[in-house]
């Protein structure tokens, strides 16, 4: 693969919220399709750390590159913690997964997120504690402020989803169910969606070791009456 980003995560905890389609349907544009499964759209947070990243590759346009830091056009290897928030999709018949909002400590890493990839990068503080037998995860944003366990085969088919697009390569993920204790979640308030009731829908919580990942810059979704790149 014409790769232009290479990422290397570890200790990554998945936590899935079931909510509404038509809460999250005005937040996800017109042309996807919200994956659904018994009626019910997905939310997904990904806490994990950053061990590695290199943004270079020749997919990466000459003006791009020349545009950011001296120290961004050479790998970036000091660790952060980050948080992703998306949700999965289908178009023209390919899955995939929509990111609602990404938060990272490192600005120079969103900046470069944001201008090459169009990424919903914003800056936070955020922590990934390592306390022994167990992690302690927290995202401050700088701007803003039930049982639902899913059954095996839910994990995986959304664990997966960026292999069948293409723009993304790694191997599958490595994941087990894992037990979490969410003491404050204000995610869906700061996207401004009507998310499920906290009270009475637990989040669907695994954990991954890490992964290693190469992708290529997003080429824009065609809808059904856009002409031919």
């Amino acid at each position: 693969m014409d790769a232009a980003l290479t990422v290397e995560g570890r200790d990554v905890l998945f936590a899935h919220w079931p909510i509404d389609p038509d809460r999250l349907r005005p937040h996800v544009p017109d042309p996807l399709a919200l994956d659904t499964r018994n009626g019910r759209a997905w939310v997904g947070a990904l806490a994990h750390r950053i061990a590695g990243v290199d943004p270079r590759g020749p997919s990466l346009p000459a003006a791009s590159a020349r545009s950011l830091p001296g120290a961004l056009r050479a790998p970036l290897s000091p660790s952060f913690a980050q948080l992703n928030v998306r949700t999965y999709v289908e178009h023209g018949g390919r899955e995939g997964v929509y990111f609602l909002d990404c938060e990272t400590g490192a600005p120079l890493v969103g900046a470069v997120a944001r201008r090459a990839f169009g990424l919903p990068f914003r800056r936070a503080d955020v922590r990934l504690t390592d306390r022994g037998d167990r992690l302690h995860f927290r995202s401050r944003r700088s701007a803003r402020a039930g049982d639902s366990r899913t059954d095996p085969d839910v994990d995986v088919r959304f664990d997966a989803r960026y292999r069948p697009a293409g723009a993304v390569e790694r191997d599958p993920w490595r994941v087990a169910p894992a037990d979490a204790t969410v003491l404050t979640n204000t995610v869906f308030e700061a996207l401004g969606v009507d998310g499920p009731d906290r009270s009475t829908d637990s989040p669907a919580v695994h954990y991954s070791p890490g992964f290693e990942m190469t992708a290529t810059r997003p080429r824009p979704v065609q809808t059904a009456t856009s002409p031919e790149p």
